[in-house]
């Protein structure tokens, strides 16, 4: 954009803001139909669906597993903050192998809150792989 004369990088910076509202109103869509055994993976984008079917057989279990992450920053005197946070990430698992992420938290009982309803509706057991 420094590079450009005035005019040009108007027109750029205009013509860029017309994909704010598609970030801005862009969905992750999860489903699990279990009456007839589908799960359904896909995005919402300004109202419009595209969503990919895909069949299991049964699901086996709902599991959580624990992640450590941590992110080091760097200052200009040499100083480093390390930050280290655990995330919580839970998955419904078929019989056929497959796992599909489902909430992820950086609270367990938060997840597990979150989590209950679900496993209720699905019939499944929580496992803890921690």
């Amino acid at each position: 954009m420094q590079n450009l004369s005035v005019l040009p990088a108007i027109s750029v910076c205009i013509g860029i803001s017309f994909l704010i509202p598609l970030v801005w109103s862009s969905f992750y869509l999860f489903q699990i139909i279990p009456e007839e055994k589908i799960v359904k993976e896909g995005y919402l984008i300004l109202g419009l669906k595209k969503m990919e079917v895909q069949k299991y057989t049964s699901l086996e279990k709902i599991f959580i597993n624990s992640n450590l992450s941590s992110q080091t920053m760097h200052g200009r005197g040499g100083q480093s903050s390390t930050f280290t946070n655990r995330e919580f990430q839970s998955y419904v698992k078929t019989t056929d192998g497959k796992k599909f992420e489902l909430i992820s938290s950086k609270s367990e009982e938060d997840l597990m809150k979150r989590l209950k309803p679900i496993a209720k509706k699905l019939a499944l057991e929580i496992e803890k792989n921690y």
